[in-house]
């Protein structure tokens, strides 16, 4: 095993901060609507309702989706990935996964709330 792969080491660490990062969204959320901290997209700021659900929704996928990127860091150490590679692949899927949770919390405040609010 080669805890230096690169590939490991993106997705352990990355994995680690969205595990970490979520489970403080979901359990320590800010109370009100800022420029400085949690899930902050002119949509979710539209109404307290509205960011309270983006904290919790986007906390939770970044939980999933951290112990996620934690289990493949895993399993990468029982192949050989090379250096380039590995540093390509490893980044393309952390940004990956950030549009991905982008896109889910940004369909559900549209599905779970009008325009309005």
């Amino acid at each position: 095993m080669n805890f230096s792969q690169p590939f490991f080491t993106i997705l352990i660490i990355c994995g680690t901060v969205f595990l970490i990062l979520g489970w403080i969204l979901r359990n320590k959320p800010p109370k009100s609507i800022n420029y400085y901290f949690g899930y902050r997209t002119s949509s979710a700021m539209k109404s307290k309702d509205r960011w309270d659900f983006a904290q919790s929704y986007s906390g939770k996928l970044l939980t999933n989706s951290g112990g996620a990127l934690v289990v493949f860091a895993i399993i990468s150490l029982f192949f050989e990935i090379p250096e380039t590679a590995g540093n390509i692949i490893g980044t393309v899927l952390t940004v990956l996964v950030i549009f991905i949770i982008i896109f889910k919390v940004e369909r559900a405040l549209r599905n779970n709330f009008n325009q309005e609010g």
